[in-house]
Order: structure tokens, then C-alpha cells, then sequence
């Protein structure tokens, strides 16, 4: 079965992810092609047929873009990487008032219909169960009965342990992903403010370096200004060098989402952070990437969906870091959990999607003129 991955051609986990899923098929044999719609590719002149596509639910719309074409479709898989994916494609719920409330509640009930039509045909997982939870939640959908069939967590390539000691002088603490607005911006300024009071209240000697680049980050240089702790920005780390970087750089990674993992899968000992969209409570805790359950990698605050999660304030996981000598190997033998071999595996062995039917392409072509509008509507 020719198999074709679409990507949505932005920075961050999700690309990542499907890239290693399309190096693993090449290396594994299969046959696959993969495609960006947002790029300046020759996608346009491929023209074929395809068993299966997969994509996150962001790319509906590329299925229709691909078939005005010419190409051709069997399955499709949609891969929802993270809390409120499926969602947030269709609309905003922070919005939830006025005439986007109004607007809201049809978007909804057009998510619910086709979220049925995916979960029915088996064309739709997960890489986490609270994520999971959150989709699914106001459907009326019986999803838990197909939990584990629907469970594909991030992949992470081969696991390099290196070694950890902990050190005498300051703890050096470590970010590593995007710093945009999204999600991701808000934790980051909360981390800064605890940091700050480990380092006045409890006399913690304290640094923190920040990898990655994004809309926020000129603001929490910003922030940064006023601190009195050490803290150093850092563009960008190329993959291939990332173990190295953290084992000279890093005593304690704090991250979400598959940053979290990179740093675990390398032992070193690695902290969950809320993630909090601009507008929800602000309510940023920490645990050890060991202690999370069903797969989740940072959930926001107000959720009511999957395994209840350990909450921690960062003066705890400071006090553990010194107490405890075996973060570093329960950081890395968590990570396999998530061993892109096992991972990919059951992906492949998962029971096939059932074929692509009118209905579906109707729920994709209305999700095509909704991306269609919400941009004119940014336009204007």
C-alpha cells in the first residue's frame, strides 16, 4: 500500500514526529511519498494514488488542495498530537462569547459530526490519553473501549544514555523548544518568577537557559531583564548535537511535549510544565517526565479528562533533585515507553481505516472553506 504523510510545514513537534514516522517506512521499506502544501514544492505535478494518508487534523484541507489535483485517496489516519488539536482546528473556545459563541456552537456541532465520522471509520488516533479525553469529551462517543487501538504516543529515534552527575555549584536549569505565544509563552514567564523565588527565598543558586525561537520571545527577554539569576538565550541546537549540548549545558530539563522526551531519552533528568493558553487560569505546576500518566507530556490547567496528574510546585523538584539519585535513570527508562521501533510498529499493525465516503469528503471540503475564511477574516 503507497502510503503519503502530509505535513503542515511549521516549526515544532508535530512535523518532527512525522518526519521520523517517514524515515522509519523508508528505512523499513514501504512505500511512501510525504508533502508540504504550504511550500513551494512540486507536489502540484505528483499526481497518484494512495492507500493511506495520514496528517494531523490542522491539514484536513490539504486533502482536498491534493485532490483538485489529480491525486487519489483510500484511507486516511488523523494523528491528534496534543490536547485540544482536533478542536482548536475548527475553533477557538477561549472565544466563547458574542457573536463568536454563536459562531462557536455551529463550529462545534460540525466537529462533533465529523470526529464520529473518523472515530466510526477507525481514522483518527492519539498520542496521548488525555488528549484523547478532551477530543472525545460532549460527543456521547463510547471511545474507551477502543483505548489502546487508538493510543499512538510520540516517537522518539534510539536512546543514547549519557551520563549524569549532579553538581556542586549552580543547577543548571534548561528550556528547549519554541517560545511562541500559543501556549508555551506563559509557563515560560512563570518559570522565571519561580526561579526567582528559589533563588531569593530559598538562596538556591540558580541558572537557566532558554533553546528556541518564537513570536514570544522578545518578550521574555524582556521579562528576563529584571531577574537575579543567570539567563542566556539560545537560538537554535541542531538535532544531531542535543545529548552533547545537555550533558555540558543542562543539569535539569524543564520542557513539554517531545522536547520533554529528547532530553529523557539521553538521561537526563527531565520536568513537565503546564502548558496555559493566553486567557485560561494561570496555574503552571512541574512533574518528573516519569511521573506522567497515559503518555501526556503537559496538559492545560483546566482539565478534566484522562488520569488525574501529579502536580508540583518548582521549590519540589529542586528539594527532590538534591535528595534523589536515580532521576536520571527513571528519566530514561520512561522514554522507552515511546521508542520510535515500538511506537511505529503498532502503527503499522493497527487495524486499517475503512475507506474514504462521501460523507467524510463533505466534513473536509467544509473544513477547507473554514480555513478559507478564517484567513480572509485575519486579512482583513
Amino acid at each position: 500500500m503507497k502510503i503519503l504523510i502530509c505535513f503542515s510545514g511549521l516549526f515544532g513537534g508535530a512535523d518532527l514526529l512525522l518526519e521520523r514516522y517517514y524515515q522509519w517506512l523508508t528505512r523499513q521499506s514501504y512505500t511512501v511519498e510525504k508533502v508540504v502544501i504550504a511550500e513551494e514544492t512540486d507536489w502540484m505535478r505528483r499526481k497518484d494514488f494512495y492507500g493511506l494518508v495520514i496528517l494531523p487534523s490542522s491539514q484536513m484541507n490539504d486533502l482536498l488542495s491534493l485532490k483538485r489535483c489529480g491525486y487519489g485517496f483510500g484511507r486516511i489516519l488523523i494523528w491528534i498530537m496534543g490536547m485540544g488539536a482536533f478542536r482548536d482546528s475548527y475553533y477557538n473556545p477561549s472565544r466563547d462569547f458574542g457573536i463568536e459563541g454563536v459562531f462557536n456552537k455551529v463550529l462545534k456541532r460540525e466537529a462533533d459530526r465529523m470526529l464520529r465520522c473518523l472515530y466510526q471509520s477507525r481514522s483518527i488516533c492519539f498520542t496521548d490519553e488525555v488528549g484523547m479525553g478532551n477530543t472525545f469529551c460532549g460527543t456521547n462517543i463510547d471511545y474507551k473501549s477502543q483505548t489502546d487501538a487508538n493510543l499512538i504516543p510520540i516517537a522518539i529515534a534510539g536512546k543514547l544514555k549519557r551520563e549524569w552527575k549532579k553538581t556542586e555549584e549552580a543547577i543548571r536549569l534548561c528550556w528547549i523548544g519554541r517560545v511562541s505565544k500559543d501556549f508555551k509563552l506563559i509557563p515560560l514567564l512563570h518559570l522565571l518568577e519561580d526561579i526567582e523565588q528559589c533563588v531569593i527565598r530559598d538562596r538556591q543558586k540558580l541558572s537557566l537557559m532558554v533553546v528556541g525561537m518564537g513570536n514570544g520571545l522578545e518578550e521574555l527577554k524582556g521579562a528576563a531583564k529584571s531577574k537575579h539569576f543567570p539567563i542566556c538565550f539560545v537560538e537554535e541546537v541542531t538535532y544531531a548535537r542535543l545529548g552533547v549540548f545537555l550533558s555540558e549545558h543542562a543539569d535539569l530539563l524543564i520542557a513539554m511535549g517531545t522536547s520533554a522526551l529528547d532530553g529523557a531519552k539521553y538521561g537526563c533528568p527531565s520536568v513537565v510544565i503546564t502548558p496555559v493558553r493566553p486567557g485560561e487560569r494561570e496555574e503552571v505546576s512541574y512533574r518528573w517526565i516519569f511521573e506522567s500518566k497515559g503518555f501526556s507530556l503537559g496538559e492545560y490547567p483546566e482539565n478534566p479528562f484522562g488520569p488525574e496528574q501529579i502536580k508540583k510546585e518548582l521549590a519540589c523538584i529542586l528539594r527532590e533533585y538534591a535528595e534523589r539519585d536515580d532521576l536520571s535513570e527513571r528519566s530514561y527508562e520512561y522514554a522507552e515507553n515511546f521508542d520510535e521501533e515500538k511506537v511505529f510498529a503498532k502503527l503499522q499493525n493497527r487495524e486499517l481505516p475503512q475507506e474514504m465516503t462521501k460523507e467524510m469528503w463533505r466534513h473536509i471540503t467544509f473544513f477547507a472553506c473554514l480555513k478559507k475564511i478564517k484567513k480572509l477574516i485575519k486579512r482583513i
